[in-house]
């Protein structure tokens, strides 16, 4: 409950700043839309000569980039104005600020500021995901709905995990930049379907590094390709990712050279 009270404290104060910079949320709806109409150019012209790629349609590619979308809005007001940050507080010392606080330091490092604005991403998402369940004759009961939207959190759950773990390796390899960069070239892969990967790549980023996942899984369950045994094995796998991120954040932080020494 007292991560929960702080949390939504948190909450409060970013959205207080959200009513004095509207002009943020505002270009963020702008720079959704233009980038949306930049992939759905790519994907329209690609199916302008076949009907499905690897058994996707487009209309179900329009879902998993609604989806993706829709995913990327909820992580990036979590998580792109701290995750980023972790390098620059390691190399510079003032990560020992967020150590001393009486609170999990993980937490306080990956949610002390949120990016309200990034909800205006949400708009395009949302309708780009009904227009495409429209074409796909898709009928969504309220269980499936719910049960989207659990698979969207899970995806969240799992995308922070990979995001953290990436960023935690800035208290190992202090000299090496670009880890954000990375992950978020990595977070375009969301919008591709895991058929589209095959050996090597599959290997990586569908098991190893499974970020091709985080949006799939909700589409293939909306779509009901995936076994509920499948989705149980899935909670595993996430729950296990967030477990590990834990423990790597605690193990580093043993290795961490702060101000002081």
């Amino acid at each position: 409950m007292r991560y929960i009270s702080l949390f939504l404290h948190i909450v409060k104060i970013n959205s207080i700043n959200l009513m004095m910079y509207r002009t943020n949320f505002f270009m963020n709806i702008i720079d959704s839309l233009i980038w949306f109409a930049i992939t759905l150019i790519f994907f329209n012209t690609l199916y302008g000569y076949v009907e499905n790629v690897n058994g996707w349609s487009i209309y179900e590619i329009y879902l998993l980039l609604g989806t993706s979308e829709l995913l990327k809005s909820f992580i990036f007001v979590l998580f792109i104005n701290n995750l980023p940050y972790i390098p620059s507080l390691v190399n510079k010392g003032t990560l020992d600020l967020l150590l001393l606080k009486p609170v999990n330091s993980q937490f306080i490092a990956s949610l002390r500021k949120l990016d309200m604005g990034n909800f205006g991403n949400l708009f395009p998402a949302i309708a780009l995901i009904i227009y495409a369940l429209a074409h796909l004759n898709v009928m969504l009961h309220i269980h499936q709905i719910l049960e989207y939207l659990l698979f969207i959190l899970t995806g969240v759950v799992l995308a922070y995990s990979l995001w953290i773990i990436t960023m935690t390796l800035s208290i190992w390899f202090t000299k090496v930049d670009g880890l954000h960069e990375l992950f978020l070239g990595a977070m375009t892969l969301f919008r591709y379907p895991t058929s589209f990967f095959k050996g090597i790549g599959k290997i990586i980023f569908v098991f190893v590094f499974p970020i091709v996942i985080v949006a799939n899984v909700p589409v293939e369950r909306l779509l009901q390709v995936s076994h509920e045994t499948n989705m149980l094995h899935y909670f595993l796998y996430v729950g296990g990712f967030l477990v590990f991120s834990a423990v790597f954040w605690k193990i580093s932080l043993k290795y961490y050279q702060s101000a002081g020494g």
